[in-house]
C-alpha cells in the first residue's frame, strides 16, 4: 500500500529529482540507513540489476546499493 508521501508525489506528478531538490529525500534515506545500522537490524535481501563492482564472500550479504558512491 502506498504511503501518504507516495500518494502525494504521484498525485502531483513529482519525481525523485523534484523531491530531492534541496536533498531532503537523500537525508531521510541516509538517516534510515544509519538507524538500521546502529540498531543491528538486518535489511531484507535486495535484488541487484547488472554486475556489482566487487565480490561478496559467502558469509556476506548485500544490504544497500547507493548510486554515485565511490567504492574504496
Amino acid at each position: 500500500m502506498p504511503t501518504c508521501g507516495t500518494r502525494y508525489a504521484n498525485h502531483f506528478g513529482l519525481t525523485q529529482v523534484d523531491l530531492d531538490r534541496h536533498r531532503p529525500y537523500t537525508r531521510v534515506i541516509q538517516a534510515a540507513i544509519l538507524r538500521v545500522v546502529t540498531e543491528w537490524i538486518t535489511p531484507d535481501r535486495q535484488g541487484v540489476r547488472g554486475k556489482l563492482p566487487f565480490n561478496l564472500m559467502k558469509s556476506e550479504e548485500l544490504g544497500w546499493t547507493i548510486q554515485g558512491v565511490e567504492y574504496l
